[in-house]
C-alpha cells in the first residue's frame, strides 16, 4: 500500500509538471509580448526587419571597402544586397496587409518608404500612407513617429501636408504634437538656407502657438540646433525660444543638464572657460547655431 501511494503521488506530480510546462509553452508568446515586450508580434517582426536591413547594408559596405575586392566581387555583393532587401520589403508589405488599421501597418509602410524610397514598392507605400493620413487612428500615427525617424525626402512632402491637415482638423488630439514634429522633419531643409520653406514656417507657427508645452516636440527643437535653421531670419526667434523653453521644462532636469553639458563642451572648443553659466541660462543664443532656451 505504501509503494502504491508513492507511485500515485509520483505519477500525479509528473502529470502536474507536464501540464504546467505545456501551459507555459503555450502562453510564452502572450507573456512575452504582453508583459515584457509590450507590443505585438508584428511590431517585433518589424524591429527584426529593421535590424536585418542595417546588418545587410553594413556587410555590403564592409565587402566594398576591402582592399582586394574586385569590381566583380562588388557587383556580386550588390546583387546579394538587392535580393536580401527585396525579401525584407516583401515581409514589410505582408505585415501591412495582415495587420490593417493598426500601428504595425503604418510602421511597415513607413519602413518601406524610408529605406527604399526609389523602388516601386516605396512608391506604392507612399500612396497608401497618403490615403491613411486622413483615415488611420491618430494615436497610431503619433506612436509610430516616436520610434521611427523621418527621412528628409521631397517625395514625402505630400504626406507631411496631409498630416498637418489632419492635425488642423483634430487640434486637441494627444498625438497632434508628435505628428507635427514628424511633418516638420519631412520638410525641413538639410542645407544652409536664407529662408525656411513655407511648409516649415507653418508647422513652426502651429507648434509654437499651441503645442510649445508638449514633450513630443523635442525633435522639433533639435532642428534649431543646426545653423541653417537657427539663423533663419524668416522664423521669429520668439517662437524658437518659446518652443525650446517649454520643451526643456517638459523634459525636466535631465534635459537641462544635457544642454548645460553641451554648452560647457562648446565653450571649451571656443577656448572659453568651462565655468558655470549665468543664472537662468540653459543654452546659448540661436544666432550662434545652437538651441535657444532661456528661463524667464
Amino acid at each position: 500500500m505504501r509503494w502504491g501511494t508513492r507511485g500515485r503521488w509520483f505519477r500525479n506530480s509528473l502529470l502536474a509538471v507536464v501540464c504546467l510546462s505545456l501551459a507555459v509553452y503555450l502562453a510564452r508568446d502572450f507573456v512575452f509580448f504582453r508583459f515584457l515586450y509590450r507590443a505585438t508580434r508584428a511590431d517585433w517582426e518589424l524591429s527584426q526587419i529593421r535590424n536585418e536591413c542595417f546588418l545587410a547594408r553594413d556587410e555590403f559596405a564592409e565587402q566594398a571597402r576591402r582592399s582586394r575586392a574586385s569590381p566583380r566581387d562588388v557587383e556580386h555583393a550588390k546583387k546579394r544586397l538587392a535580393a536580401r532587401e527585396a525579401t525584407l520589403r516583401e515581409r514589410c508589405l505582408t505585415l501591412a496587409r495582415e495587420n490593417p488599421a493598426t500601428q504595425a501597418e503604418l510602421t511597415a509602410l513607413f519602413l518601406v518608404v524610408s529605406k527604399w524610397p526609389k523602388t516601386q514598392d516605396g512608391e506604392d507605400a507612399r500612396g497608401k500612407l497618403l490615403e491613411l493620413a486622413g483615415a488611420a487612428d491618430m494615436t497610431h500615427w503619433g506612436e509610430m513617429f516616436k520610434t521611427n525617424s523621418e527621412p528628409n525626402d521631397e517625395s514625402l512632402r505630400p504626406l507631411a501636408s496631409a498630416l498637418v491637415r489632419r492635425v488642423k482638423e483634430n487640434p486637441d488630439h494627444p498625438a497632434a504634437a508628435s505628428m507635427l514634429t514628424a511633418a516638420c522633419n519631412m520638410v525641413a531643409p538639410d542645407t544652409d538656407v536664407n529662408k525656411a520653406p513655407p511648409a516649415f514656417e507653418e508647422i513652426a507657427d502651429l507648434i509654437a502657438e499651441r503645442y510649445a508645452r508638449s514633450p513630443d516636440i523635442v525633435n522639433f527643437t533639435e532642428r534649431f540646433s543646426t545653423k541653417s535653421l537657427a539663423t533663419t531670419p524668416s522664423i521669429p526667434h520668439v517662437y524658437i525660444s518659446r518652443a525650446c523653453r517649454w520643451a526643456a521644462k517638459a523634459r525636466g532636469y535631465w534635459a537641462r543638464g544635457m544642454m548645460s553639458r553641451r554648452g560647457a563642451i562648446r565653450n571649451r572648443h571656443r577656448g572659453a572657460s568651462p565655468g558655470r553659466r549665468p543664472p537662468g541660462e540653459i543654452a546659448s543664443d540661436p544666432t550662434q547655431g545652437a538651441s535657444y532656451a532661456r528661463r524667464e
